[in-house]
């Protein structure tokens, strides 16, 4: 056995060892015990010297760097405690986009001897201080750390996992900071630093505020001035990644180096593309798809240059080694997995999709008598279709894992903007470079890519509109997804590895039959095996829980919200959260009321996901919230349920709920809250209680008409622990054994109330 590509191993094993080191880095020794034997079992069967040496090379990589990347990501954890004060002296690296109240730096920690260290450091300042920092500059900081928030729910979106992935350790909130040096980092960054600052005013300048975002995504690599709903729009369009700087706009700036540089020799014009690349790269920002696109680029310039072919899957496993020595936490980047597994899509199946594709159209001319003009079109359209098919084959079960769809869109979107993407790319640097001499000469230029991101975006908008193209699907576990992998690998190259001798004997298609019937038994006991499982969804200062039975049925109750702000906590949370649980339908969703903090989650669950039947009380008081949700089950095909006091839903055999509150002549006071919906959830001897935002005056009228009745071994406590609610008569009927409270973190309300805390902890429940 040779290794024809000894740095592709390589670089398989130091991503092993990054994963080991994070996840697995208790279990090193036993690592330590598997590596040895693989040793001993080479030394004895392997007579090849050379590849026994290989091996170990291997081995003692994966070791090593196991231990580095353990130690690494301990020290994340061990960094300066949440909350606590941190002071220490920052080089400012990068100017951040400003939020509402801070201007956001980041920086590099500087040691007692002044010298920095590999630590960075998110930094706020209050912009009330009126201090402006910029590259380069010296600064002393004071103010709270903390971690950046971990993930609250299942599978959910963990701000110091992100914060990882860009080597930062922590954010600061500073109390005080003071400028100690000015012009400190190298005269290359600042002059970087400069350029971008330059280039992206003077975008601001020359295209209206609703393109601008989109020009700094494209030319830049700054997506944070785009709109969520135009990231949303572009992502159901399957067009993100030309928002993204990646291999396709370095290939098209080489084209543009390319006619400046042709008046000098080869040798001479291709010494200039790397460094010219290398500038590009650091200008928009040296995301991991963009260094991966220069870095491949300047290792094949790099070949023609002493006369060798380049190798494509050598130069992308150099390109991911360095980027991942640089920062082992890029790999959970999904910029970095979708460049890569793009790429190697593009490299490992274009030409055979590609071959496939031609000989049909072939066939079909030759059957069809199809004219030359038609036929060069068919292939130029099959050529756009091949890539994007071969890219699409790699990295869709990665964009099922963290975007929960299966889309085709891609086939129509990339078809209709290939076109004119390099005039939108050249058209755009253009405006850039001129801009520079003068921002008069650069307006009609300006006028004209403008007018090509309107086409862009006019073709994203109708291709996002085209729904039957686009199916939701819950995660899939990672076995899943690793199982995707090998029968993508299995179907493309089944040929191949019917080869090599040491696979002849091993049947393909009997293994891939047994997974699948394995893969299906498996889902078949989890169904029969069900527990009835009750979550607590954290959305923030709101009420959410999710109860699915032992049969399968699927209950929401309440789904949070917000009336102020942007942010949808359906779409951000709950519906990912849902996927995440692979809920893809909703058998019930209960309205306690229609308060925005209590149904603006299920709107959006609504909207996204099948809902079967949803259940609400009859509105004492109509309210916008109400009208929406009867448009929306209209519009969705809803059924709709309303209960009122007394009566009974069946939801499976063993499970039901018993509808307490509220009555048919509905309270006055607050009627919003007041004639929350009130139910006991009964799931064999087990009772829950929900109650909605009822305070106490409706409180007392349940302990009038039931007492005792109330008696359930977990409440769901009223109104977010605010003091209007949990009065003593009405708690001491129910005696919960636990105590559930959804409140969010650090809330301007300040629920739960301490004295709410205090009754149930004098009734010794456990609560959350």
């Amino acid at each position: 056995m040779t290794f024809k590509r000894p740095i592709l191993i390589i670089t398989i094993c130091y991503i092993t060892s990054i994963l080991w080191g994070i996840y697995l880095k208790k279990y090193i020794l036993l690592f330590c015990v598997i590596l040895a034997i693989i040793n001993i079992y080479y030394y004895l069967k392997i007579k090849n010297k050379s590849n026994f040496l290989f091996i170990n090379i291997c081995i003692i990589i994966i070791f090593f760097s196991t231990i580095i990347i353990k130690n690494k990501d301990n020290s994340f954890y061990k960094f300066n405690p949440e909350n606590e004060n941190y002071s220490g002296i920052v080089l400012i690296e990068n100017e951040e986009s400003d939020s509402e109240y801070y201007n956001n730096y980041i920086g590099r920690l500087m040691d007692s001897n002044g010298k920095k260290t590999n630590k960075k450091l998110l930094i706020k300042i209050n912009k009330k201080s009126n201090k402006k920092y910029k590259c380069g500059d010296v600064i002393s900081i004071y103010g709270e750390f903390q971690k950046g928030e971990i993930r609250r729910n299942y599978k959910g979106f963990s701000y110091f996992e992100y914060l990882k992935t860009k080597n930062i350790y922590g954010i600061v909130r500073c109390d005080k900071s003071k400028k100690i040096k000015t012009d400190s980092t190298n005269v290359y960054k600042m002059w970087i630093d400069a350029c971008r600052k330059r280039f992206c005013q003077n975008i601001k300048r020359l295209l209206p505020e609703k393109n601008d975002g989109i020009a700094m995504a494209l030319l830049m690599g700054d997506s944070t001035q785009i709109a969520d709903d135009q990231k949303e729009l572009f992502s159901n369009a399957s067009l993100s990644h030309i928002l993204a700087i990646s291999g396709m706009h370095v290939s098209y700036v080489i084209m543009g180096f390319g006619f400046l540089l042709k008046k000098f020799g080869k040798r001479t014009s291709k010494i200039l593309f790397i460094f010219l690349l290398i500038i590009f790269a650091n200008i928009t920002g040296a995301s991991p798809s963009v260094v991966r696109a220069v870095i491949m680029s300047v290792l094949a310039i790099c070949a023609s240059l002493i006369y060798r072919k380049s190798d494509t899957i050598n130069n992308i496993s150099i390109s991911c080694l360095i980027i991942l020595i640089f920062n082992p936490y890029s790999l959970f980047n999904l910029g970095f997995q979708l460049s890569f597994f793009g790429t190697l899509g593009i490299v490992l199946f274009h030409s055979r999709i590609d071959f496939k594709m031609k000989s049909y159209c072939n066939t079909n001319m030759t059957l069809n008598k199809i004219s030359d003009t038609a036929f060069k079109l068919l292939e130029k359209i099959t050529e756009i279709l091949s890539v994007s098919i071969s890219a699409n084959i790699m990295i869709f079960p990665v964009l099922i894992y963290n975007f929960n769809n299966i889309s085709f869109i891609f086939l129509l979107s990339n078809i209709l903007v290939t076109p004119i993407l390099g005039f939108l790319i050249f058209s755009g640097y253009i405006v850039v470079l001129l801009s520079i001499v003068s921002i008069k000469i650069a307006i009609l230029p300006a006028k004209l890519f403008n007018f090509v991101i309107i086409v862009f975006y006019k073709i994203a908008e109708i291709c996002s509109n085209i729904k039957f193209l686009k199916f939701v699907v819950g995660t899939p576990k990672i076995y899943i997804v690793i199982f995707m992998y090998l029968g993508i690998f299995i179907v493309f190259f089944y040929s191949e590895l019917r080869e090599k001798l040491w696979l002849r004997k091993i049947n393909f298609k009997k293994i891939i039959s047994l997974i699948l019937i394995i893969s299906i038994l498996f889902r078949i006991l989890n169904i029969q095996n069900k527990k009835f499982k009750i979550y607590m969804v954290d959305v923030g200062q709101g009420d959410c829980t999710l109860i699915v039975t032992n049969t399968n049925k699927t209950i929401l109750i309440d789904g949070g919200g917000s009336e102020s702000g942007d942010y949808d906590v359906g779409k951000k949370v709950l519906v990912p959260y849902l996927l995440d649980r692979q809920i893809t339908s909703v058998d019930y969703i209960l309205f306690s009321h229609f308060d925005s903090d209590h149904c603006l989650g299920l709107f959006s669950v609504m909207e996204e996901l099948k809902v079967k039947n949803a259940i609400v009380s009859e509105q004492s008081k109509e309210s916008s919230n109400y009208k929406k949700f009867c448009k929306l089950a209209k519009d969705r095909k809803v059924k709709v349920i309303k209960v009122k006091a007394g009566d009974k839903l069946k939801i499976d055999k063993f499970t039901s709920f018993e509808i307490l509150w509220p009555l048919k002549n509905q309270l006055a006071n607050n009627p919003l809250n007041n004639n929350s919906i009130v139910c006991k959830m009964c799931y064999k001897n087990i009772s829950v209680l929900f109650t909605g935002d009822v305070e106490e005056e409706a409180e007392r009228e349940l302990v009038k008409i039931y007492g005792n009745g109330l008696k359930s071994d977990v409440l769901k406590v009223a109104h977010h622990g605010s003091k209007t609610s949990s009065s003593n008569e009405f708690v001491n009927c129910v005696r919960p054994k636990i105590a559930l409270i959804g409140v969010g973190k650090n809330n301007k309300f300040g629920h739960p109330n301490e004295e709410i805390m205090e009754k149930l902890k004098s009734m010794r429940c456990n609560y959350l």
